[in-house]
């Protein structure tokens, strides 16, 4: 990437250009068509969820050495059905050291009627709501219901991550 490019640059290029006769021009426009491209390709996220790791695309900061980022990862989860009042485990697979983060965690519970997201905190009833978390002693989700409110619903969670 060249040195006048914004790191802050959005992925998005131009829908239609319009392209010289001129040979000599036409190296011109060609090559930054090109540039574009690439730098646009190189800085979007990958918007593949799968069941497996997956590299987001995304770089995050490096306070160790700043010209090198960080890439994060991607995984989905699924649980068939919540707990009846208490917390429901499933593997992560990740495998964490100290310096592996966190960087986004959320989910969404759904029934046949109705979907609610995956809340940060415990909820009590009679308001409640399921509870995720990421146990990293562990390396386990874990979803907690305080309430039988939750059996017919299942969950997809999706947790974003940087291993180093």
């Amino acid at each position: 990437m060249s040195s006048n490019v914004s790191l802050f640059q959005s992925p998005y290029l131009l829908t239609s250009r319009k392209f010289p006769q001129n040979a000599v021009e036409l190296e011109s426009v060609l090559s930054k068509s090109y540039i574009d491209i690439a730098q646009n390709v190189n800085i979007s996220t990958s918007g593949v969820y799968e069941k497996l790791q997956i590299d987001t695309r995304n770089k995050y900061y490096n306070d160790a050495q700043p010209e090198r980022k960080r890439q994060s990862y991607r995984q989905v989860y699924t649980l068939a059905a919540l707990p009846n009042a208490g917390t429901a485990t499933i593997p992560t697979g990740i495998s964490l050291s100290s310096t592996s983060q966190f960087v986004n965690i959320y989910g969404v519970a759904e029934s046949a009627t109705i979907a609610v997201a995956l809340t940060p905190w415990v909820v009590g009833t009679p308001n409640d709501a399921p509870y995720l978390r990421v146990n990293k002693a562990t390396r386990n989700i874990e979803i907690i219901t305080t309430s039988g409110n939750w059996t017919t619903f299942s969950a997809i969670i999706v947790l974003e991550y940087i291993l180093n």
